[in-house]
């Protein structure tokens, strides 16, 4: 039965009682008598409807709220999540995953949901779409990703307001995008009912599990190739691994696979030919009974230079990092280094026939101010690549403030010789510095952090008071602070190229890795990162925009990265930056989002394999300030699969924190023992605002002129 209930906005009542009631008083005197007389029926009646507009005033000022409670029997309500991304196409020792899956929506247990149950049924890959009127045999896995995490978040806040009493979620658990699906189900606040679909064992497969190479090669020389392979059943069994550009074979090796799920690297080699970017690519024959045969390639992309890259090394003093920093640039094939030693007299030394000038640990005396300006001009004017590296003669305790060195660092810095702090640290990799090139050892996040996290303890760094606002952060200190936030160690930026490491003792990246077994692979690999950065020349446009990498894999989100200037070329915010290609036949339009300091980005969803064209406009209002073009391409390998195998630890660890179950397709039926299925008593409240409607003011208007009206023909006004 309804309910009805009036609250008033009324925190001191005993205000609103005693106005209502002097409100009465001042009606009755107000028409104790009247001119001209008029007979006590009048005047009653006159009294009334003055009473009745005061009271309704009052009630208007108290905002009353009318609510009418009512209580309903209604079928419980769960959400349904189906997995629609084309891992759940293939076909493994279980069977075809799309048919178990379809006669589970299909079948008896699940049709007994629909009629005793109300679901809202969804479809998800790395994003997720309402499935009404459900079809199943019309489903379609063609996602290019699974981001499981995610969908949970989005059916949470679309049914946020609405009484659900758990999730069914069907999916081969074969996550490999976004954050922890794990800790996204505790927070859903419901129970998870996890489905399973596929064979949780490895099933017989060969795939390229990674490619590496350098970004840059040089014309006629060799570009080394690693790459590594993954086998499960095929222990044993040769296949030749070919490195190809177009219909071309440019090297091939045999191997013989290991099998058991185990991983093994060959290394290729190719010489180009010609400058410019190309595309190779890397590929195994497909094999009988192979699971996939969309993991058996990859395509990588190298940028071709012509002739090789000009070091010089300027040190304030031998080091143990100069012989380190000396040894690993020259054993690069690609690089022509020259190295000199200043000391710590003042001296300079010529810029000419260089690409790039490294100072490592060099006081502002040893250098000498016309040297330093000679590098301003260099940098500005040439587009010179700048490296500087720290000490305890460099920056703030080099006496670099001041100096015109510093229009040039990509920091501020503290002074004096105390700002060069000693203490064992491990680099913080910011959020940016994660997906850039310059800090990126591996293709796999997984084994970029772990590289990183391995590395040996720096022992020294220079106090640095903040990056510059056209500069990018790629590291800092994980303990110091300032006012200002954490202390930057590592950051690029500027007109030309520039880069300030304020870090010092990375001999050790060398030195103790191979006394614990390892090597300097990594540290090796961050160095020729920069020296391929710092030379990497930038057209002087107004606009530019990239996308973080040349090739990404089928379902990989897209990042594109713009910089904006003015006429000046300094950097320009505030300006609407998008990005326009071609997708399936239809334009797609993207907009950066302003990060500050002229740059801009935007991460998108994984794109179908191809080649992609792309514009990019900038615009502050209606005046466009210019315009960029570009290119990237998305390969056939498919993040879908890396990891073929249903992963069921994912799925009941889903199950298990958010208070659900897991079940396989066999085992389904058991979930309507499981629910609850009978129906629920729903209180539905509705909400009435009588102050804030026509009715009251209505009725309020209403009687005022009928009071005027009738004081009217009577003669009182």
């Amino acid at each position: 039965m309804p309910h009805l209930h009036l609250h008033l906005d009324a925190d001191h009542a005993w205000i609103w009682i005693v106005l209502g009631l002097l409100s009465l008083v001042a009606a009755f005197y107000f028409y104790r008598r009247t001119n001209p007389p008029s007979p006590r029926w009048m005047r009653r009646l006159l009294f009334g409807m003055r009473s009745a507009a005061l009271m309704l005033l009052l009630l208007a000022l108290t905002e009353p709220v009318l609510t009418l409670s009512t209580v309903r029997s209604e079928k419980p309500a769960f959400a349904v999540l189906i997995d629609r991304s084309t891992s759940m196409d293939l076909v493994d020792g279980r069977g075809s995953r799309r048919d178990a899956l379809v006669g589970l929506l299909k079948g008896a247990p699940f049709r007994t949901l629909e009629k005793q149950t109300r679901l809202e049924v969804f479809t998800f890959a790395d994003d997720l779409t309402s499935w009404a009127p459900m079809i199943p045999d019309s489903l379609k896995p063609d996602g290019n990703a699974t981001d499981i995490g995610r969908a949970l978040k989005t059916v949470r806040d679309r049914l946020r307001g609405q009484q659900i009493e758990g999730m069914l979620l069907f999916s081969d658990g074969a996550n490999n995008l976004g954050g922890d699906p794990v800790a996204m189900a505790e927070g859903v606040g419901v129970p998870i009912y996890a489905v399973g679909i596929g064979d949780p064992t490895a099933a017989r497969d060969i795939q390229v599990a990674s490619v590496f190479a350098n970004e840059m090669g040089y014309v006629g020389r060799p570009v080394p190739v690693e790459v590594t392979i993954r086998s499960r059943g095929y222990k044993g069994i040769k296949a030749p691994v070919r490195l190809t550009e177009g219909e071309k074979r440019l090297d091939e090796q045999m191997i013989t696979l290991r099998g058991d799920g185990l991983e093994q690297r060959v290394t290729l080699s190719m010489t180009p030919k010609k400058p410019g970017r190309h595309t190779f690519q890397i590929a195994l024959p497909v094999r009988e009974g192979e699971l996939s045969v969309r993991n058996n390639g990859r395509l990588f992309s190298v940028k071709v230079l012509e002739s090789k890259v000009r070091i010089l090394l300027a040190a304030g003093s031998p080091s143990p990092d100069l012989s380190f920093l000396r040894r690993s640039w020259e054993r690069n094939e690609d690089f022509r280094v020259k190295t000199v030693v200043l000391g710590q007299r003042k001296e300079g030394f010529r810029i000419s026939d260089t690409d790039l000038v490294a100072l490592l640990d060099v006081s502002r005396r040893a250098l000498g101010d016309e040297t330093a300006q000679e590098l301003v001009r260099a940098v500005r004017e040439e587009g010179l690549g700048l490296l500087v590296i720290g000490g305890p003669h460099a920056f703030g305790a080099g006496g670099y403030v001041g100096s015109p060195l510093e229009v040039l660092l990509p920091w501020t810095m503290e002074r004096g010789r105390s700002s060069y702090r000693e203490g064992a640290f491990s680099l913080r990799i910011t959020p940016g510095g994660a997906h850039d090139p310059i800090l990126r050892l591996s293709e796999d996040p997984v084994v970029q952090a772990q590289r990183w996290g391995e590395l040996p303890h720096l022992l020294a760094c220079n106090g640095i008071a903040e990056a510059k606002s056209w500069a990018r952060e790629l590291a800092v200190h994980p303990t110091i602070r300032n006012a200002r936030g954490s202390v930057p160690l590592l950051a690029v930026g500027g007109r030309g190229k520039e880069m300030g490491v304020a870090f010092s003792t990375f001999y050790r990246w060398d030195l103790m890795m191979w006394g614990i077994g390892k090597t300097n692979e990594a540290s090796e690999r961050f160095w020729s990162n920069a020296v391929r950065w710092l030379v990497t020349r930038e057209a002087d446009a107004p606009v530019r925009v990239s996308t973080d990498k040349p090739i990404y894999r089928a379902g990989e989100p897209i990042v594109f990265r713009g910089q904006v200037y003015d006429e000046t070329y300094r950097p320009l915010p505030g300006a609407e930056v998008q990005v326009v290609f071609e997708e399936a036949e239809r334009e797609r339009i993207v907009f950066l989002e302003d990060e500050g300091f002229g740059r801009y980005a935007v991460r998108t969803a994984g794109l179908r394999p191809g080649e992609y064209a792309f514009r990019a406009r900038a615009a502050i209002g209606e005046r466009p300030v210019g315009e960029a073009q570009g290119k990237f391409t998305v390969g056939p390998h498919s993040l879908e699969f890396e990891n073929t195998k249903m992963n069921e630890p994912l799925l009941r660890r889903i199950a298990h924190r958010s208070g659900g179950a897991f079940y396989t397709p066999d085992s389904f039926g058991a979930i309507l023992e499981e629910v609850d299925l009978q129906k629920k008593q729903v209180a539905h409240l509705h909400k009435i605002r009588l102050w804030d409607g026509w009715g009251l003011f209505a009725a309020l208007i209403a009687l005022l002129c009928a009071e005027w009206t009738i004081r009217r023909r009577w003669g009182m006004i």
